[in-house]
């Protein structure tokens, strides 16, 4: 996601010098995402999903505070949905909803000071998510699950200015 810092070290022109992964810097962070998916089947022979409509967003906030040079910790908050609508040649039509909120802890190690730096990282995560199915004909079914599971991740940051940072993550693995 794109990160603003928080707190700006001066308003005056900036150095060359980057200082954007310095001890007592705070960092906000935000993101965001939509998918749509749309599958039509003409065939009226097809046993299976004549029409298929699955519609995803989720949003995401993060703030943290580097606490030495190039290592931040913080938190971050997510929520996202998901809707799936299945409608079958036979006219049976099978909707699933979910919903999915997300807290957890991080820390990251930016390995050098460049512009272009990969980063280690650790998550302790906590999720709870709540599905829905609704089958014509059949009624519906509800549930819920919470999760807990840590990690760690890689990733790749790039430094716009001392002020913006970009950064993706590349690969995690986590035990729930």
């Amino acid at each position: 996601g794109l990160l603003y810092w928080v707190k700006p070290t001066s308003f005056e022109v900036e150095s060359k010098e980057f200082t954007a992964l310095q001890k007592g810097r705070w960092l906000l962070g935000a993101g965001f995402d939509i998918n749509t998916t749309r599958f039509k089947n003409t065939n009226p022979n097809y046993s299976y999903t004549a029409h298929d409509t699955e519609n995803e967003g989720s949003v995401n906030i993060q703030i943290g505070k580097f606490v030495k040079d190039r290592t931040r910790v913080g938190v971050y908050l997510g929520y996202s949905t998901r809707k799936d609508i299945d409608t079958y040649n036979n006219g049976q039509k099978n909707e699933n909803y979910s919903t999915n909120y997300n807290i957890g802890l991080y820390s990251r190690k930016y390995l050098v000071p460049a512009r272009l730096t990969p980063y280690f990282g650790f998550q302790l995560n906590y999720s709870r998510t709540e599905n829905k199915q609704v089958i014509s004909n059949s009624g519906s079914h509800s549930s819920q699950s919470n999760n807990y599971s840590l990690g760690p991740s890689l990733g790749l940051a790039y430094i716009i200015n001392n002020h913006f940072l970009v950064e993706t993550q590349l690969a995690d693995f986590y035990l729930s």
